[in-house]
């Protein structure tokens, strides 16, 4: 796997290089997203020291959550939007918790009488990791 810029065009350059895996690759590949989310950011991304103490520093909780909806989104070729800003300067309270914002958008129609039903799922995570 290769390291790409910690951007949007990164994120969809990871995304085009996971769909041209062999099945068994790509379910290494997920499983290590899910399970190994620390590693698998740092060795896919292209980060700086401070980007990389702050992924080594978020709480496992925050990291379980960030895998599975990561996995999710790459499995089953769900949005992903990565949020960053162009320039980031850490507030003077930096040293506080960083707010996360989860959130699940949804939804589905169904056709009476014939057992067809389809959905649409997104799932994400939006918080800064410090450019």
């Amino acid at each position: 796997m290769t390291q790409v810029p910690y951007n949007q065009a990164g994120v969809d350059a990871k995304r085009q290089e996971l769909s041209l895996l062999a099945p068994v690759e790509f379910e290494e590949q997920m499983n290590l997203i899910q399970h190994s989310t620390r590693v698998w950011y740092i060795d896919n991304f292209i980060l700086n020291s401070d980007q990389i103490d702050y992924v080594n520093a978020v709480p496992q909780l925050l990291i379980d959550y960030i895998g599975i909806h990561s996995r999710i989104a790459f499995e089953a070729d769900e949005p992903f939007v990565l949020e960053v800003p162009d320039v980031y300067y850490p507030p003077l309270s930096a040293a506080k918790p960083r707010k996360t914002k989860p959130y699940a958008k949804g939804g589905g129609t169904w056709t009476p009488g014939t057992g067809k039903a389809k959905w649409k799922l997104e799932f994400g995570l939006k918080f800064t990791i410090p450019l």
